[in-house]
């Protein structure tokens, strides 16, 4: 019987792998930033929806600190909000190379709260992650350290939490989730990175690749009558491409911020969007006060960004501010029967055609106000282990 899990350097730095972490520390694997960043797609001479030039969205996405702003404005994210920062639960920072498996390693900071490393190279899982809260899992950056299943594992998502209790406090950092790729049509598993019922997280640096379904997936749980999404959780610097539906989905939340992704090649399977803000066509469906801000959405095949409301469900408030969205085979930007979404600053070039807005949209620079900027700083990773 094979174990839980096992460890295995891949061709990806395989010099610092095999060596052990005191040589990842000082081999410029220190930071654990975001390491990839995004071409503007090509978007040349585009214009914004609004037919103005636009400026350039980095002169207002400022991640050196400040207000993001309340909730009543698009929503915020608290500056106080500890997850993905240094790792100070009691539990501290643990190698899950010195644990059976990552998921072990995981649960035995289950309660206490701390961090866990996941060194440079392939690790292959036989199972999905579970998260919980208070806990940081982290590794050497996107394309460095990668995560796969084993071969023959059952199809699941990749890495979810617990979603019949509410958690909080998680990060998720600098690590590749690296699918099998999509079953041919329309797949009705899996997802990358699931949260359900989560609040006050983080996801940053993460690549998601190849799943059957969406890169990222912010969903529900009915708990006790109750249906409990994703609030106050930000998915900065993140990459999704090659999946089978969409890149990022939020089904059901609010003042969550996904911020500086890069969104393409997705909707290999399901003609969806890039990045869709909908929620399940029911009255208790809720996607409100959300900022979609400087993302790049490039070549995907079908909308680009969607905010779209079916069978009594309610998509308000949003704002979708200084993307670059191009090369997307439907709508760049695809709002339906939505409630006074935001739309601030967006360059648009060469989709199947560029915006579609319900008549309640807030489209130009008079409400740039409501984009929530500029954003806190990101927090800092955990040390590494001693």
């Amino acid at each position: 019987m094979r174990s839980r899990g096992r460890w295995l350097c891949g061709a990806v730095a395989f010099a610092a792998c095999s060596s052990g972490r005191d040589e990842v520390a000082t081999t410029g694997i220190t930071g654990h930033g975001v390491t990839v960043t995004a071409d503007d797609g090509g978007s040349g001479d585009g214009t914004s929806e609004d037919g103005s030039e636009g400026g350039d969205p980095g002169d207002e996405l400022d991640d050196t600190g400040g207000d993001a702003g309340d909730a009543s404005e698009g929503g915020s994210l608290d500056e106080g909000t500890s997850g993905g920062g240094d790792g100070g639960g009691a539990g501290g920072t643990v190698d899950a190379t010195d644990f059976p498996s990552i998921q072990d390693a995981i649960d035995s900071l289950e309660g206490i709260g701390g961090a866990v490393w996941i060194p440079p190279g392939e690790h292959f899982v036989p199972e999905k992650l579970r998260v919980h809260s208070n806990i940081t899992v982290f590794g050497a950056g996107m394309g460095v350290t990668i995560i796969r299943f084993e071969p023959g594992a059952e199809k699941d998502h990749m890495i979810s939490n617990d979603s019949g209790s509410g958690l909080e406090n998680i990060a998720i950092r600098d690590l590749t989730l690296q699918g099998n790729g999509p079953d041919d049509g329309i797949n009705d598993c899996c997802y990358g990175l699931e949260l359900e019922n989560v609040r006050n997280s983080w996801v940053i640096g993460v690549s998601s690749r190849d799943h059957g379904r969406d890169g990222f997936y912010l969903g529900y749980k009915h708990v006790d009558g109750q249906t409990l999404g994703v609030y106050d959780t930000r998915v900065s610097g993140c990459h999704a491409s090659g999946n089978g539906r969409n890149g990022l989905s939020i089904v059901q939340g609010e003042n969550n911020v996904v911020d500086g992704c890069t969104i393409e090649g997705n909707n290999t399977n399901e003609a969806v969007a890039a990045i869709d803000l909908e929620p399940d066509p029911y009255e208790d469906g809720l996607v409100r006060g959300n900022r979609i801000l400087n993302n790049v959405v490039q070549d995907n095949a079908n909308n680009g960004i969607q905010t779209w409301a079916d069978g009594g469900a309610i998509v308000a408030q949003n704002a979708i501010c200084h993307n670059t969205i191009t090369g997307n085979s439907g709508t760049g930007i695809a709002d339906h029967q939505a409630d006074e979404n935001v739309f601030v600053g967006n360059q648009l070039s060469n989709n199947g055609a560029d915006t579609s807005y319900d008549g309640s949209a807030k489209v130009g620079d008079e409400f740039a106000g409501e984009c929530g900027l500029p954003l806190p700083e990101l927090p800092a990773a955990p040390p590494l282990p001693p």
